[in-house]
């Protein structure tokens, strides 16, 4: 049986799949306010905005963090062909923004897509 936790700040519902997380620590970097690993329970998101918890759940490498309200037009699914919204780690910095496809990434950059 699938572990599921949910998480709400009144606006947004943050749903956590255990089974899913590869601890890549995006989630820590992005919003250490929110994600707590060692107090219980270690997800508050009452702690940040419901678009920064939007932005940090697109960023979550494994899919394991995902939101009912994440499909809107706010979504990186709902960015055109050519611009995409995406997160990545720089030299162990956690970056998000736009980037135009196409072009040659550095070694040191690290893409996460779902």
């Amino acid at each position: 049986m699938e572990i599921v936790r949910e998480y709400t700040n009144g606006e947004l519902t943050v749903i956590w799949k255990p089974g899913l997380c590869i601890h890549a620590g995006v989630c820590v970097r992005m919003l250490p306010q929110v994600y707590r690993p060692r107090l219980r329970p270690w997800v508050d998101p009452t702690r940040a905005t419901t678009r920064q918890l939007i932005e940090q759940i697109e960023c979550c490498p494994s899919g394991a963090f995902l939101t009912p309200d994440l499909f809107s037009a706010s979504s990186c699914f709902a960015k055109t062909a050519k611009q995409l919204s995406i997160c990545g780690i720089v030299s162990g910095s956690v970056t998000t923004g736009k980037f135009r496809v196409g072009r040659r990434l550095s070694s040191d950059l690290a893409i996460f897509a779902r």
